[in-house]
This record gives structure tokens, sequence and C-alpha cells, in this order.
């Protein structure tokens, strides 16, 4: 949904509808996706209605989301200036995987960071973006966190005068 409006983001529509982020994680064969949603009347836990417990597929690769100690497939928060979003896997052989940015939706304001905190590397995401690493069989929830921060334009303040003379308007 679009609405008219003013924008910080030099948009001429401003998107009112769901936020979300679609992640994946494959190994070339095999991808599994979790969901994370923006959602102004979620909480900060578990909300039946609004989030999902992991259920494991049984594939040899999974994804997902840590909300205190739940395993989630969806997970919906609040939004707010800067979030962390913890990220687990679990994988049943040692190789090569990628994490994807499969798609976002109403976050153009928003800058969305991958952080491996094995390797200590940050990972600017967009949507397509792409991530590659090996890993150790097992289940990792610990390596991984996703930011998403705001991005607002700033504008200094600046002293202005205006003035009229005559008929004409000084600024």
């Amino acid at each position: 949904q679009r609405v008219y409006g003013e924008n910080g983001d030099g948009h001429f529509f401003r998107y009112s509808g769901p936020k979300s982020i679609k992640l994946s994680l494959g190994n070339g064969e095999v991808e599994k996706q979790t969901l994370i949603a923006l959602d102004d009347e979620a909480s900060s836990g578990y909300d039946i209605q609004k989030d999902a417990v992991l259920r494991k597929s049984g594939l040899p690769v999974e994804m997902y989301s840590i909300a205190g100690g739940d395993l989630l497939a969806i997970q919906t928060i609040a939004p707010d200036e800067e979030l962390v979003i913890y990220l687990g896997y679990e994988v049943s052989e040692t190789g090569t995987f990628t994490i994807r940015m499969n798609e976002t939706t109403g976050l153009s304001s928003c800058s969305l960071e991958l952080v491996d905190h094995l390797l200590n590397q940050t990972i600017a995401l967009y949507d397509g973006a792409e991530y590659t690493f090996t890993s150790k069989s097992g289940e990792f929830n610990n390596r991984f966190e996703l930011n998403v921060k705001s991005r607002v334009l700033a504008i200094e303040k600046q002293d202005v005068q205006v003035y009229a003379y005559g008929q004409t308007i000084y600024i």
C-alpha cells in the first residue's frame, strides 16, 4: 500500500504496508528461509499470533532467528531506531553455505547488516545480496546477527532570516 505524504527518503510515495526481511541459507542444493517482520503491535517476547516456532524439516540446512530461548521460523518484532536480531543455523555436513537476502519489503529507509562474529566481518545486505562462508556440521546460535538501523537524513540547523522590504521578500 502506498500513501501520499512527506518522506525523508526522497521517494514520491511513502510505503505504509507490512515491513519484512526474508533471508535464506543454502548449500547449493537446498535452501531454507526465515522471515523477520516489523510490526508496531509486536512484543519483545513470543507472540502466538505473529511468531512461528521453527519446526525442523530434516533438510541438511536450517536457518532461524532467536528470541529469548525460542528458535523461530518467523519472528515479528516492534520497529526501533536500531534492532539486533540473532540468527542461528544448523547444517548436517561440513561445507560451504550461502546466506542470501531474498527480499525486503517496506524497508527502504533502513540499512541492513549481517555480522559474522566468527570471522569478525560486517556485510551490507540488500535484495539479492549473498554472503558465503564455510562451517563444520552442527548447530550454531552465536555466529550471526542481523542489524537493522533507520537511516534518517539530518539537516543541520542554519540561521535563516526572512524579511520584506517594499514588495520583495528576502531570505
